[in-house]
Parts: structure tokens; C-alpha cells; sequence
């Protein structure tokens, strides 16, 4: 069973409403809904919050069928590998920067080149 159908099945058996768990928990009731329907998967902090708010061992809304924690183990693979792909294209953007630093800086150098150049000319004139 997924988490969200627990959570479900949990709140019809406490006869809580997602309203209240909402509330308890400190969360928006859309995001509630959505832990409901397995659209997303709320985080462990979240998760153990939902089940003092449904007064449920945690454990109960994760253990065992393997499928939970896949679920969970998924998401988490998922989330780092966006992290990694994140620190990738920071890596990349600060390393573009240091080439346009690197550029403004030849540019410089060549700007003041030219200027003298151009007063040596005049002067020739």
C-alpha cells in the first residue's frame, strides 16, 4: 500500500479529517490532499508529523511493503541526482565567469594598447 493510501486509510480510521491533519501538521490542506493521492510524497520530518497528528506509530505509515521504501529511496536518488546536476551547472556558471573575467581583463589591457597607440599616431601627425 502507498503512503498516501495510508495516510487515507489511517485518517478514515481515526475519523480525522484531512482538514485537521492539515492544520495540525502545519501544512496547506492541497498539500495534504496531494500526500493522499500519492501526487507527492511528503518528506520523513512531514511524514512524522502526520502521524502524531494521526496519532499512529511513524513506522506504521512506512514499514514493509517494500514498494514504501522505494518510493522514498527513489524520490531521495532523484533529489541528489538534482543536487549533483545543480552543483554541475554552478561549477559550469562559475567557471564561465572566471573566462569572462579573464576576457574583460584581455579586453582591458588591449583598450588602454590601442589608446596609447592612437596618441603615439597623433603625435606623429
Amino acid at each position: 500500500m502507498l503512503i498516501g493510501k495510508k495516510l487515507k486509510a489511517k485518517s478514515t480510521e481515526k475519523n480525522f479529517s484531512a482538514d485537521y491533519i492539515a492544520e495540525k501538521v502545519g501544512i496547506d490542506i492541497s498539500t495534504y490532499r496531494k500526500y493522499e493521492r500519492d501526487d507527492v510524497s511528503p518528506n520523513l520530518e512531514k511524514l512524522k508529523k502526520i502521524a502524531d497528528a494521526l496519532e499512529t506509530p511513524f513506522l506504521s505509515l512506512i514499514e514493509s511493503p517494500e514498494q514504501d521504501i522505494d518510493i522514498i529511496d527513489n524520490k531521495a536518488r532523484l533529489y541528489n541526482y538534482t543536487l549533483k546536476l545543480s552543483q554541475k551547472a554552478i561549477e559550469q556558471y562559475e567557471e564561465q565567469i572566471k573566462d569572462l573575467k579573464e576576457d574583460k581583463e584581455y579586453l582591458r589591457k588591449e583598450i588602454i594598447t590601442l589608446k596609447m597607440e592612437i596618441k603615439s599616431l597623433e603625435k606623429i601627425r
